[in-house]
């Protein structure tokens, strides 16, 4: 069994991975695709 401790810091670690990682593809969509990407979409979901 894993123990509370470690398994926090883990999960910690990988939510901070997996937002980064979506921001990053965030920012290549609204580079990749400025025109067809509507404004309200983009304050939605800031």
């Amino acid at each position: 069994m894993i123990p509370f401790r470690i398994a926090k810091i883990y999960s910690t670690n990988f939510n901070k991975v997996f937002n980064t990682k979506s921001i990053l593809l965030i920012n290549y969509i609204k580079k990749s695709l400025p025109e067809t990407t509507p404004t309200g979409f983009m304050k939605n979901n800031h």
